[in-house]
């Protein structure tokens, strides 16, 4: 058996993630809503400190992002046992940097109710380079040869075999032994060649699918992790998939999202007063009295 994290198929240990943990069809049957939740996690985003938006159209979520902005990934547990998350961004698992592969790649490790914000591809046990939507171009994913899988961010639950109690449990993916692993199988931040066929099997997109938007391999940021052991139930079945797309408001329009006007303020003064008792303007500045005129 091969004992690094970029090889290993079933290994016993993955990465506690401490910094941040806390806790196109048709327009019909859209919902908005801030997470996508399944049977076992619940699944946000947040950009510049705020929640960002998550339409429903006919079964699929989409992701409102904006051009140039970092943006987080946060991932709540739901259920009353460890579970180990591996999420991947346009088709890169966001630890090995690999094309995606939730058998072959580990993922970070939720006590249960804990929330984690995952903040960008990692760098090493240290550093993550920040999720920044970018260009398809800029992104990680195209330039890494997974440009047919720009425009997603994937999420693979898996549940933990029976074990004893540990000192401390939370999230990565890594080999058998924790010393088997070396800063310097960290994935290399250098574009690899164009590898067409070998990302997701997807068939060509047209122009009007085509995502306006991917993700960057952004700045360096903080970002603490450590090695825990994690055995999987099922080491090749997740127990649970998400999928969520995202794009600027113009591709979200393009695939069936309807965006509501803004909102209007009810103009009380052109009908009837529905508070009679009170002047229909009498909370803004009147204006004021007319000049006296000069004698």
């Amino acid at each position: 058996m091969k004992m690094t994290i970029r090889h290993v198929l079933v290994p016993l240990f993955v990465f506690v993630f401490a910094a941040g943990c806390g806790g196109a069809s048709s327009s019909s049957a859209i919902s908005n809503s801030n997470s996508v939740r399944g049977d076992a996690v619940e699944m946000w985003a947040t950009s510049d400190g705020e929640e960002l938006s998550i339409y429903k159209v006919e079964g699929r979520n989409y992701l409102l992002g904006r051009m140039g902005h970092e943006y987080q990934i946060w991932v709540a547990n739901r259920t009353e046992a460890r579970i180990e998350v591996v999420i991947s961004v346009d088709g890169r698992d966001v630890i090995s940097g690999r094309s995606a592969n939730y058998v072959e790649d580990r993922g970070y490790v939720l006590s249960p109710g804990e929330e984690i914000r995952v903040e960008g591809f990692r760098k090493s046990l240290r550093q993550v380079a920040a999720f920044e939507f970018s260009s398809v171009e800029e992104s990680y994913g195209a330039r890494m040869g997974d440009e047919l899988s720009v425009g997603v961010i994937g999420l693979a639950v898996f549940d933990e075999e029976e074990r004893g109690d540990h000192d401390r449990p939370v999230p990565i993916a890594s080999g058998d032994d924790p010393r088997d692993y070396e800063e310097s199988e960290m994935p290399s931040t250098r574009p690899a060649a164009s590898s067409h066929g070998k990302s997701v099997a997807m068939e060509p997109m047209d122009d009007q699918a085509t995502p306006g938007l991917g993700t960057k391999y952004g700045d360096e940021k903080s970002s603490q992790a450590e090695i825990v052991p994690f055995r999987r139930r099922d080491p090749d079945r997740p127990m649970g998939l998400m999928a969520l797309y995202y794009d600027d408001r113009e591709g979200l329009e393009r695939m069936g999202v309807v965006f509501p006007e803004d909102p209007s303020v009810d103009d009380f003064c052109s009908g009837p007063n529905p508070f009679p008792g009170v002047e229909c303007d009498g909370s803004y500045a009147p204006p004021p009295p007319p000049l006296k005129q000069d004698r």
